[in-house]
């Protein structure tokens, strides 16, 4: 049996009158983001991957950190190795 990796974030990100709250803790191998146009699911993963620095709270992953508040850190993306296509057809 394979160990489980957690992923861990609770999160905040403000962009003019629109604010993202996010939290999850899990060890599941699949999680799906789902929603509706303009909640916040590409900001989500933008987060996770590390492309929002304005982001406030933690993301973890497994053993490693990635990002927190206090000592301030944040892993860059390329550390993360994270996989991130966005929608927009600029590739």
């Amino acid at each position: 049996m394979k160990n489980k990796t957690t992923l861990d974030f609770d999160f905040e990100i403000e962009r003019g009158c629109f604010r993202l709250k996010a939290k999850l803790k899990s060890d599941s191998p699949t999680i799906a983001i789902v929603g509706p146009s303009g909640s916040g699911k590409s900001t989500c993963l933008r987060v996770l991957a590390g492309l929002e620095k304005a982001a406030v709270g933690h993301v973890r992953f497994g053993g490693d950190t990635w990002q927190q508040e206090s000592p301030k850190r944040i892993a860059p993306p390329w550390l993360r190795k994270v996989g991130y296509v966005p929608q927009e057809s600029l590739l």
